[in-house]
């Protein structure tokens, strides 16, 4: 969702009011590296800049509204080609309104911001790399898998996974 107006410490049941449009949201977290990265829980931790898909469109709340509310709105995510999870808003444990009142719980949500609603069940794929029903996608991303994610009135995002740059070492090993 994308905040239109700002607001902090929201009601629930008004936080709806908040929210601009809705548009597909894809984390590109890249899991197989965060497990290294934060093994030991302390020490260096770094986060990406920009490491999300937005798109193909911001569809208005008022737009979007009569298939939430019928519950039309379904989503999808396949990796080339190969549907991994389907659901629809009616899935969600939360609705919008008690995430935008957890999230702006003593934090400011200004306009333009954008809050990721969290996973239609089995949409995160750590959620198949340990699953050998699957096959070929139980396992992390590589160079060449092109991602999908599709919405009922959001349209669809594709990107294909790129090779890393190589990691340049901060220093030789003692």
């Amino acid at each position: 969702m994308v905040i239109g107006r700002g607001g902090r410490d929201l009601h629930p049941e008004r936080a709806e009011e908040h929210i601009a449009g809705f548009t597909l949201y894809n984390d590109w977290t890249a899991r197989d590296h965060q497990v290294v990265d934060m093994a030991q829980g302390i020490g260096m931790a770094k986060s990406k800049d920009g490491a999300i898909t937005l798109g193909p469109a911001l569809v208005t709340a008022d737009e979007l509204e009569p298939l939430r509310r019928d519950g039309r709105l379904e989503l999808t995510a396949s990796v080339n080609g190969v549907e991994l999870t389907r659901g629809s808003l009616g899935q969600m444990d939360w609705t919008f309104g008690e995430l935008l009142a957890y999230v702006s719980r003593g934090a400011d949500l200004t306009p333009g911001a954008v809050i990721g609603s969290g996973t239609v069940p089995g949409g995160c794929l750590l959620e198949h790399v340990d699953t050998p029903d699957l096959g070929d996608f139980a396992r992390w991303l590589r160079p060449g898998d092109v991602v999908s994610l599709a919405g009922t009135g959001l349209g669809e995002t594709r990107q294909a996974v790129l090779p890393a740059t190589e990691v340049v070492p901060l220093r030789a090993a003692a």
